[in-house]
């Protein structure tokens, strides 16, 4: 992405997840925001609202949520055209083929399997910060859609 002042984005409903999240993007100079969310529904709305005050730039997915999973918030946010090319990590302690399947039929860009160590954290950060997303969704393929640490 090559990018400074990046927003990023992430819906996980524990809360533990936010703040490893925060404190590896606080490590990173080209993130300027980190938005978090805990319900599926909230983030719908935030993104669906007229008056955000922030637009993320990438958004990452838990998958294994409750009433509204990561799966469920992608189809919705696939069906907005404004949302089209946001760039979207499923971020999931799932390693399930049916599970990264799914998520790239229904328009995940990446697929990333949550560390559980900060400095996994932080090279999953600097993978995904790299990535010319512009020039990755036209050549993308299910072989470079899963990213491991």
């Amino acid at each position: 992405m090559k990018k400074q002042n990046l927003a990023i984005a992430l819906l996980d409903d524990d809360q533990e997840e936010h703040l490893l999240f925060k404190e590896v993007a606080d490590d990173f100079s080209e993130i300027k925001s980190v938005l978090s969310f805990a319900k599926g529904k909230e983030m719908l709305d935030y993104l669906g609202g007229k008056d955000k005050n922030v637009i993320p730039d990438i958004l990452f997915l838990d998958l294994n949520m409750p009433i509204l999973s990561g799966l469920d918030c992608l189809i919705e946010i696939r069906k907005k055209e404004e949302y089209k090319n946001l760039p979207i990590v499923i971020y999931s302690t799932s390693s399930s083929e049916k599970d990264k399947e799914v998520t790239y039929r229904n328009g995940a860009n990446l697929y990333v399997n949550k560390p559980i160590e900060f400095s996994d954290m932080k090279k999953i950060f600097m993978e995904v910060l790299k990535i010319n997303w512009k020039e990755r969704s036209g050549a993308f393929n299910f072989q470079s859609f899963f990213l491991s640490v």
